[in-house]
């Protein structure tokens, strides 16, 4: 808090010494206003009154007088700006917006509209194998996945609540068949929907579902940032009806799958009353379950350029659209080139053939795109039918087999870090 308070005491005193040498050094430049904001401060100035010559041009513009902004930051000693600084350009480094285009990962298409990702081939892989990852561990772990609709009759959201809480951020409604229809902000109504399409016994429970849902929520279009806000989304939500004497053990459950990929959990008490969800008690009396909700990366976008950003492109071997890729030194070995990409997609590799270049730009280009390895193919290679590797982070790991080039791989991948 103390820091704080120096910070923004820093930030209000240099802007009014900014504001007095920029006055001394142009004394007819008027000051207008010039607080502080998260990163320094600014001050606006007029630097050229209008003459009556400028008033005669434009009744228009003599209404919208140009000021120059200034901006600024204050620091207590020159190795915290230099951090700031630094700071600054390793967030420009890893922008995932840049990174996205340069890597050709994803784009979000005027055509289309604001805030609607296109997932590209490379960014789509990434994104199958996290899903992958977190199917099977929901798997393995007892939920059962669902897969549920789009858009459902107004009248749910009415029952859910989100009309009365979330109408402004919800998409209009459609008419279809004269009843009115809307798009899904939340997945929560549809999982409750599939527990009361039958009748549950105490002995059934805990019941636990989970679902890579799509939503889509109206966002004004000045709030709209890359990947991290955006109008559809991919949810990775769950639920999981319990009894009572059972939040214990099933927040456990979830505090255990923290350690993996949890994001969040909350506990709901007010949505299955509203649906009227209920189960057979031991004395065949019907009871109330208790329903949590979790999501574990939350939005598959957001999380997505977090990871983007996290490792500036260059994602790990297990985690890589394409984890090799098969250089030729000439045309001449692009068949053998061919024939050792093949044998690794067999064993599961993600590998890509790239030729047409002389073989300095080949590596550069692969470098470039953030390609993990490359195998490079020359005569040599061809007659004892070896790769050449070479590793992005490591440089040159030698000539090899084919086969152990595969296993070194195999070995990079088998047990994926955490998210």
């Amino acid at each position: 808090m103390c820091n704080a308070i120096l910070w923004f005491t820093l930030q209000a005193c240099r802007v009014h010494v900014m504001a007095m040498a920029v006055q001394k050094l142009y004394p007819d430049a008027k000051v207008t206003i010039g607080p502080w904001i998260e990163n320094g401060f600014y001050y606006d100035f007029d630097t050229e009154p209008l003459t009556d010559k400028d008033l005669k041009r434009s009744k228009k513009e003599m209404r919208k007088p140009m000021l120059q902004r200034i901006y600024g930051t204050a620091w207590e000693n020159e190795e915290q700006l230099k951090a700031y600084l630094h700071f600054k350009e390793e967030a420009k480094r890893r922008d995932h917006r840049r990174l996205g285009q340069d890597l050709d990962l994803f784009s979000i298409q005027d055509d289309a509209g604001g805030g609607l990702v296109f997932w590209h081939p490379k960014g789509a892989m990434v994104r199958h194998i996290i899903e992958d990852f977190w199917k099977k561990i929901h798997m393995k772990r007892g939920y059962d996945l669902l897969y549920t609709p789009h858009v459902a009759k107004a009248d749910l959201w009415k029952i859910s609540g989100h009309l009365d809480f979330c109408k402004e951020n919800m998409y209009d409604q459609m008419s279809v068949e004269d009843e009115l229809h809307q798009l899904r902000p939340m997945n929560c109504p549809y999982h409750i929907l599939v527990y009361k399409s039958k009748l549950h016994s105490y002995r059934d429970f805990p019941i636990r579902v989970a679902e890579l849902g799509t939503v889509y929520r109206y966002e004004l279009s000045g709030s709209l940032h890359g990947l991290f806000r955006v109008r559809g989304f991919t949810q990775d939500d769950a639920h999981i009806f319990c009894l009572d004497d059972q939040i214990k053990d099933e927040i456990r459950g979830v505090l255990d799958l923290t350690e993996e990929i949890l994001l969040q959990f909350q506990v709901d008490f007010n949505l299955p009353q509203r649906f009227d969800i209920t189960y057979v008690d031991s004395n065949t009396e019907k009871r109330r379950p208790i329903m949590i909700h979790r999501a574990v990366l939350g939005s598959l976008e957001r999380f997505f350029g977090i990871l983007i950003e996290h490792y500036a492109g260059d994602f790990p071997l297990w985690l890589s659209p394409i984890q090799a890729r098969v250089l030729p030194v000439t045309d001449a070995q692009l068949e053998y080139c061919n024939v050792v990409t093949n044998k690794l997609k067999m064993y599961g590799i993600r590998a890509e053939v790239c030729h047409g270049e002389r073989l300095p730009k080949l590596i550069r280009n692969a470098e470039k795109q953030k390609i993990p390895l490359m195998a490079v193919v020359g005569s040599k290679e061809v007659e004892t039918e070896t790769v050449t590797v070479r590793s992005r982070f490591g440089g040159e790991l030698g000539t090899m087999p084919v086969d152990d080039f595969i296993n070194r791989i195999k070995l990079g991948t088998v047990n994926p870090i955490s998210l």
